[in-house]
């Protein structure tokens, strides 16, 4: 087998796949919560990746090989795909309204152990009720 020299495309590429994987993992471990362009950045670094890997010929990497770290970059794009293919879930998901007792808002049935909980964590009261799905005027 040829030797390989310190200025090696293949394993130059390869060290940069592991960053993008590792990025793309990140993003992957965030979900749902993850921002949808770094979603969509993972997902087009991975296609590049995939192209790549598709038409890499190196005498130190076997098929089988290529053959796994294709699965693991297409794996690890199915789902972020499926994140960004599926609409994010409504605002109010999780809450209840309670019976109205007269005339204003609704009253919210939420739970207030979470919402302290949350609240003890750091968050304002304001980004705690966005976390229980309620949103109300001036928010």
């Amino acid at each position: 087998m040829p030797r390989r020299n310190r200025e090696d495309p293949v394993r130059d590429f390869l060290s940069n796949a592991e960053r993008i994987m590792r990025e793309a993992r990140l993003v992957v471990e965030a979900l749902p919560n993850a921002e949808i362009f770094a979603a969509e950045r993972s997902l087009r670094q991975l296609h590049g990746l995939h192209v790549v890997l598709l038409n890499l010929d190196d005498p130190w990497l076997s098929p089988s090989e290529i053959d796994g770290l294709i699965d693991v970059v297409l794996n690890t794009g199915a789902a972020l795909e499926e994140f960004v293919n599926s609409p994010p879930p409504p605002h109010n998901i999780g809450t209840s309204t309670l019976p109205p007792s007269g005339p204003g808002r609704p009253r919210y049935a939420i739970d207030l152990d979470r919402a302290l909980e949350l609240h003890d964590l750091g968050n304002s009261w304001v980004a705690v009720l966005s976390a229980l799905g309620i949103h109300g005027r001036g928010q």
